[in-house]
């Protein structure tokens, strides 16, 4: 079963969610299932997850830039074993005039596109209705717009570190992250899932062991080089108890996560794999995770910087 918005949208980010049952599932090719919004491949923006017990397959589309406004037209497509092609389609309006708050600000954006104030003000809109990625792409727009508004910048900024997942590119270089905090209470242990694609044209050197993660306190964390160890020496140094102990590695034992490695990334390839760091202060909520350098070869370095604040 699929669920599909089909009713107009104030937000130009609409998610929706998708369910393929297990019996249909057999059926269907899972890694040839693609989503197009008006004939874009947006599937990098769909994510699945099979459940454990049902064997359901759960989709979760979430889009990472604005959609269109006015018609949206959608397409969910896959193969069956035998080579058949299956497929849903539906569409949606997007339109923020609908709402009623919404629509003077929205009209002011129309009529004057480059006017930074403007933006700013539907964006401090937006984020009064909760529509957050929404706001935060006026206020992109608006510091764009305008290089010295500190204040656009700022508020961008501060909605920026409250999504979990992230993606920065620079000069072919995309770094995707997603912040993952279910080890936290028993094991004190955060994991950063990072994917680093290379579309340059050249070799690209990575060295995970150079990341950090600061915590706005004055801590510092390198990352961990060795989930397998970590729950025996965590329990050692009194960090977690016995208990919790034998439920991470119970966890990490059921499900791996692989670690970052080092090397070189070679063109159109993309490197996948989790950070690892160990939080010793509870109490901190702001983190910044820097990757300070990936290396275009055979000397260019780029340096990336995610802002995150804990839930």
């Amino acid at each position: 079963m699929i669920s599909c918005p089909v009713e107009p949208s104030i937000s130009r980010f609409r998610a929706f969610t998708a369910t393929v049952p297990a019996s249909s599932l057999v059926k269907i090719q899972k890694e040839t299932i693609k989503l197009f919004i008006n004939a874009e491949d947006r599937t990098s923006q769909l994510e699945s997850t099979i459940d454990d017990e049902t064997g359901d397959l759960f989709f979760s589309f979430r889009p990472t830039t604005p959609l269109p406004l006015g018609k949206n037209s959608c397409r969910l497509v896959g193969t069956t074993t035998e080579g058949r092609l299956v497929e849903k389609r539906w569409s949606f309006v997007v339109n923020p005039k609908l709402d009623p708050y919404l629509r003077p600000f929205f009209l002011k954006v129309q009529k004057r596109p480059k006017d930074t104030l403007s933006h700013y003000n539907l964006g401090v809109a937006y984020e009064r209705k909760y529509l957050l990625a929404d706001a935060q792409e006026e206020y992109r727009q608006a510091a764009r717009l305008s290089a010295r508004n500190q204040k656009a910048r700022m508020a961008y900024d501060r909605l920026y570190a409250l999504w979990d997942h992230k993606t920065l590119s620079k000069e072919g270089v995309t770094v995707d992250v997603t912040l993952d905090e279910g080890l936290l209470k028993i094991g004190k242990l955060l994991l950063i899932r990072v994917l680093v694609s290379n579309k340059t044209g050249k070799e690209v050197a990575i060295d995970p062991t150079e990341a950090m993660l600061t915590d706005g306190l004055g801590g510092q964390e390198q990352t961990l080089g060795n989930l397998t160890m970590y729950p025996k020496t965590a329990f050692e140094t009194g960090a977690i108890s016995v208990d919790d102990y034998a439920r991470l590695t119970y966890f990490l034992e059921k499900h791996h996560r692989p670690l970052l490695n080092p090397g070189s990334i070679f063109p159109g390839v993309t490197a996948n794999g989790y950070l690892a760091f160990q939080i010793k202060k509870k109490e901190a909520k702001n983190l910044t995770l820097i990757i300070p350098k990936i290396t275009v070869k055979p000397r260019k370095s780029l340096s990336f910087k995610f802002p995150f604040t804990r839930h």
